[in-house]
């Protein structure tokens, strides 16, 4: 109880601070480890090598959207079995969840292997960019079940109420990666199955540092091989409540798919290469508010299951300011560096980097709202409403769509950057609607329950 008490104590901008800091701090660099690839495939391997990156990252983002199904799931009843003082059930989730990752990881890893050159297809991939693709996404599947253990444990790090612990578990990642990275790259000329080889490496040494922490005396959570089973009536629950972010991350990976073919059929290998950067960026812009969302997340489902709900209430205003003034920042700092940003992706190509530059300028022109999403989905899933957090997340990849299947036809590359901003307006007034009706209803007693 040491450990977890001041969740339900302590001032809430403190709390903020304190879990999002070290959570926003971990997703960065977990975003620097995504884009690590990026670079060096970019800067060394050239504009092909780059689309076929792009081309087998899309793919990748299915079997992310498992992992979060599992991480972000079983994260959510940690926290609420914590805040009613349950460890035996918070510990029954932690092992749950480490076999469901594990059945997961071998089955999606085996079904696309076999399928591999159909999706990189699907996906937009040809030619070279194909042949690059099917280089790196064989490899990187064999490490996909270390993803969803490290995934997982470390999101139980934070529920446990150890967020600096977490954050150094991801500095570790990004060190490892990006040490080996330029071994494979360089040392065993491997390309980019080089690439697909450091990020395996490094995910299993990750799965080795977190064992340690769960099988050792510094959790109160901790991992017995007896407890590593699955309790079918906790899995339900675990997928219920990571379902929104698995749809939001699954519906990204067919964005992604409609993406790539608008792009291979504006501008070939170079849209997909400019695709590709421009979303690496982003992405890392992207980090701070799903670290912030990852930091209240503890702090809400700890309140919500002490049924303290006016400390629910204020964390979501916080969480509001905090993520609009990243969000500011970020866009004032992206725009005023957008070339040398761009330039970081190629090695000399002035095409691809005053497209990327368009690019980086157009997508980010609403993005100071940008986080409404992020702590909508975390404050509806801290307090059990999957629904309305999966209502959220559905939202945004529908309706993407509808810019995003026109404004490219008429304005080119432009109008693909374009539809994105449109949609983080929509989103951020259904976020603000669902979420402050939410907490109108926390204030009546007996119709804020978990379901």
């Amino acid at each position: 109880m040491k450990n977890i008490k001041h969740l339900g104590e302590d001032r809430i901008l403190a709390l903020v601070v304190r879990y999002s800091a070290p959570a926003i701090a971990g997703m960065v660099i977990y975003g620097l480890n995504r884009i690590v690839g990026n670079i060096f495939v970019g800067k060394f391997l050239g504009r092909e090598a780059m689309a076929g990156f792009t081309v087998a990252n899309s793919p990748v983002m299915i079997l992310l959207s498992f992992i979060m199904l599992v991480g972000t799931g079983s994260s959510v009843l940690i926290s609420m079995s914590l805040g009613r003082k349950d460890f035996s059930v918070a510990s029954r989730v932690l092992g749950t969840a480490v076999a469901v990752g594990f059945a997961f990881g071998l089955f999606l890893s085996a079904l696309m292997w076999i399928f591999t050159e159909p999706l990189l297809i699907a996906f937009g991939g040809e030619g070279k960019s194909l042949e690059y693709g099917a280089a790196f996404i064989r490899i990187y599947l064999a490490g996909s079940v270390f993803s969803f253990w490290n995934t997982t444990l470390n999101s139980a790090i934070r529920a446990e109420g150890q967020p600096g612990r977490a954050l150094v578990t991801n500095i570790v990642s990004f060190l490892l990666n990006t040490a080996l990275t330029p071994v494979f790259l360089f040392a065993f000329p491997m390309g980019i199955k080089g690439v697909a080889m450091a990020n395996i490496l490094s995910q299993f040494a990750l799965t080795v540092w977190l064992g340690a922490h769960f099988f050792g005396k510094r959790t109160i959570l901790p991992l017995k091989p007896s407890s590593l089973k699955i309790d079918m009536s906790i899995a339900i629950r675990m997928c219920t409540l990571g379902s929104a972010p698995f749809f939001m991350q699954f519906l990204g990976a067919c964005m992604s798919l409609v993406t790539n073919n608008i792009v291979r059929h504006l501008a070939g290998d170079l849209g997909l290469a400019v695709a590709g950067s421009v979303f690496s960026v982003y992405f890392l812009l992207i980090m701070p508010l799903q670290g912030t969302s990852s930091g209240i997340q503890p702090i809400i489902g700890y309140n919500f299951g002490a049924s303290n709900h006016q400390r629910v209430r204020r964390t979501v205003l916080v969480a509001l300011a905090f993520t609009a003034a990243i969000c500011l920042v970020e866009m004032i700092l992206a725009i005023g560096f957008r070339e040398r940003l761009a330039s970081l992706f190629t090695s000399g190509d002035t095409a691809l980097v005053a497209a990327c530059a368009g690019g980086l300028l157009t997508i980010l022109l609403a993005f100071p709202i940008a986080g409404v999403q992020f702590v909508a989905s975390s404050f509806f899933l801290g307090t059990g409403k999957a629904k309305e957090a999966l209502a959220v997340n559905l939202f945004r990849s529908l309706f993407v769509l509808i810019p995003l299947l026109t404004l490219p036809q008429r304005f080119g590359m432009a109008g693909l950057f374009v539809s994105y901003p449109l949609v983080d307006v929509l989103v951020a007034v259904l976020g603000v609607i669902l979420m402050f009706d939410g907490m109108k209803k926390a204030s009546r007693p007996g119709l804020y329950t978990e379901r």
